[in-house]
């Protein structure tokens, strides 16, 4: 097991846990269907929203050395660390949920 660290706004990660429930899926496996259909943007600050720095919830999660090699991969292309590309995935991934205020 791997464990990877960041910061999401609260109630965007609560948002994240809602829909996990409805859809009776866990975080770690929305993350790795996140992960798997990511076709990575130029700029991933812009699926980042305007509030993000609101209400921080700092998030562990331990993961499965699989999900943990796809994470660091999708890292290396884009120069970044996993603290601030998971946050992408799951921006990126509410702002089709939700009617949030993105910078894009």
């Amino acid at each position: 097991m791997k464990v990877v660290k960041f910061t999401l706004n609260e109630q965007y990660y609560d948002d994240l846990k809602t829909i996990c429930k409805n859809e009776d899926i866990t975080i770690k496996k929305k993350i790795n269907f996140l992960l798997s259909n990511d076709r990575m943007a130029d700029n991933i600050e812009d699926y980042y929203p305007l509030d993000f720095k609101e209400n921080p919830k700092k998030i562990t999660l331990k993961i499965n050395e699989e999900l943990y090699k796809g994470i660091m991969k999708n890292c290396g292309k884009l120069n970044i660390h996993a603290n601030k590309y998971l946050p992408y995935l799951i921006y990126k991934y509410l702002s089709t949920k939700r009617n949030y205020k993105f910078k894009n």
